[in-house]
């Protein structure tokens, strides 16, 4: 019982080392450099795409507010 309770607590630790990998591959960009970076494009100019729609659409209320 002792080997299944170090490899469960083996795998939390490898869990939660690969969501931290993750977070910095993210935060310093490496994740560009993979190779895998091309199917994930759409996703980033889906990303882009609604961020711009936001920043319209928060400008456009401002606007009519002020008119208002």
């Amino acid at each position: 019982m002792q080997e299944n309770t170090f490899k469960k607590e083996e795998n939390k630790k490898e869990k939660k080392s690969g969501k931290r990998r993750m977070l910095f591959g993210l935060l310093d960009g490496s994740f560009l450099e993979s190779n895998n970076v091309l199917s994930l494009m759409p996703f980033l100019f889906f990303l882009t795409f609604m961020a711009m729609i936001i920043i319209f659409n928060t400008y456009y209320a401002e606007k009519k507010a002020r008119k208002i």
